[in-house]
């Protein structure tokens, strides 16, 4: 089945806005790395890798940040939902061995849209 690309996120799962988070944030420094692709499709469970990543690639920063908050608030995410997906976040940081300033400032920003 193929995703609307325009009203993707109204239909997203939990698990396919996990996925999207973390394509979205792993590429934030503009690379998306082996490790990183690695972790993502090893956390997957009945998500549409190939349909988020294309509609993550017709979304700039703040059409990816709106579908992110929205979504969230959509799937009523629980504080502790939120904490246990920055736990994840992180552990993708760390996918290639090594966690350094830009993932340290993107971790920030995640927590800022995530934790209103």
């Amino acid at each position: 089945m193929e995703m609307n690309l325009k009203s993707s996120e109204e239909n997203w799962t939990k698990d396919d806005l996990r996925v999207y988070i973390m394509l979205f944030f792993a590429n934030a420094d503009l690379t998306l790395k082996e490790e990183e692709i690695a972790f993502i499709k090893e956390k997957m469970h009945n998500a549409k890798y190939d349909d988020l990543r294309a509609v993550l690639k017709n979304d700039n920063d703040y059409q990816g940040t709106e579908k992110i908050e929205k979504t969230i608030k959509r799937l009523s995410y629980s504080e502790d939902q939120i904490e246990d997906l920055i736990a994840e976040l992180k552990e993708l940081f760390w996918a290639d061995g090594k966690f350094d300033a830009m993932e340290n400032a993107i971790l920030h920003h995640i927590e800022r849209i995530l934790k209103p």
